[in-house]
Parts: structure tokens; sequence; C-alpha cells
């Protein structure tokens, strides 16, 4: 299941701008939170993403399949989109499961 992690952890880390700031301050941390089971090559792959990457596809994602940050919109003057409530039908995070450790494949 950690590739599927992996991916959710792409596809968020390119749609969430709030998300994206607190995975760069303290990567190991957001995927505790998260709940990510990942193994130690993937957890390591991760820490050394280049956030200049990221945001370069991140800003080129068309706006509506982006996440709204109110807090960050509404500073900006911008007008916030609705979002999608935590846990809805829909989701914003992997399946709970085990706490973060590396494991081993094998």
């Amino acid at each position: 299941m950690s590739q599927n992690h992996v991916e959710w952890l792409l596809g968020r880390l390119a749609t969430d701008r709030d998300f994206r700031q607190r995975f760069y301050r303290d990567t190991e941390t957001v995927c505790t939170q998260e709940s990510l089971d990942l193994t130690s090559p993937e957890l390591t792959a991760l820490i050394k993403l280049d956030p200049v990457h990221i945001e370069k596809l991140a800003v080129r994602l068309d706006p509506r399949i982006i996440r709204a940050n109110l807090r960050s919109d509404r500073s900006a003057g911008r007008r916030a989109l609705p979002t999608v409530a935590e846990g809805s039908a829909v989701g914003t995070g992997p399946k709970q499961i085990a706490a973060i450790r590396p494991r081993e494949r094998g």
C-alpha cells in the first residue's frame, strides 16, 4: 500500500499550498500525522524532493483542481472557493493505518 500513499502525497503536494508549506518545514512530522505507511527508501526520497519542482507543477495546474486555502486566500484579498470537508465521501487523506515506521520490502 505504500505506493498508494506516495501517489496520494504527491497529489496533495501539487494541489494544496498550505500542506506543501507544512511538508517543506517538517516532512517526517507531516507523514506521521497523515499515517502514511512508507518504506525507508520512499521516506528518504520524499525528504529529498526539491520544493522548486513541486512549486513549478503546482502553479501550472488548473485552479479548478487545486485546494482552496481559506486563510491564505482571504489574507491575499482573493475570494476563497469552498473546500471538501475532512472525512467526506471524497476524503482528503489516505486510509488511516499504522503510524509511519519505515518498513522493508522483502
